[in-house]
């Protein structure tokens, strides 16, 4: 795991220098105005979801975006889609792929650092304190822009990470006429883990 913290550190310190901050920033920010309209529709019942319609219509009427786009730390450039299937690990270190998400992903470096965490540390039942410690240590001095990550900017980051994704699928939902079960079924799982 300290292969991808060091790995991680440089890679935000990388994408911090981007010279086009400012476009990432408004994709940004259309991308929270679309969260936002998605969390109302759904709440209010205007969106009906494919899959899990009860379990997601009481999700977003839980939800409160305003309260999770809030951290102590600035935003800047994120690769934005951190999952297994995203990372190839290598003698010399870990190799980000799949940028995709990164065009609109100017958050508080908290959300990569969130869905590392989940996926890496409590889904493999390592959720032990001092390894998850001691991989902040090794980010952070590998030009990391975060310290620590607080139990509660980790929970508020894997919120919103769920509500993007919820608000992607019903967008290719409505775009393309369909969008995987799988999908669906997997944010309802994962949303207990972020609360």
């Amino acid at each position: 795991m300290l292969i991808l913290a060091r790995s991680l550190g440089k890679l935000h310190s990388a994408l911090a220098t981007y010279p086009d901050l400012s476009s990432v920033a408004k994709a940004a920010d259309s991308m929270l105005n679309a969260c936002a309209k998605a969390v109302e529709k759904f709440a209010g019942g205007e969106w009906t979801a494919p899959y899990e319609a009860d379990a997601v219509k009481a999700l977003m009427r839980e939800c409160k975006l305003e309260e999770l786009v809030h951290f102590s730390t600035k935003p800047t450039l994120l690769h934005g889609d951190l999952n297994c299937g995203n990372i190839l690990f290598t003698e010399g270190g870990a190799v980000f792929i799949d940028f995709e998400n990164a065009h609109f992903s100017y958050f508080p470096p908290e959300l990569d650092l969130a869905y590392v965490m989940e996926r890496f540390f409590l889904f493999q039942k390592r959720s032990e304190p001092e390894k998850m410690n001691q991989f902040m240590r090794e980010y952070a001095k590998n030009g990391g822009l975060v310290d620590d990550i607080k139990s509660n900017d980790l929970l508020r980051a894997l919120r919103l990470h769920r509500i993007i994704a919820f608000t992607r699928l019903m967008s290719l939902h409505i775009g393309c006429g369909e969008s995987p079960a799988g999908e669906w079924r997997k944010m309802v799982n994962l949303w207990p883990q972020s609360v």
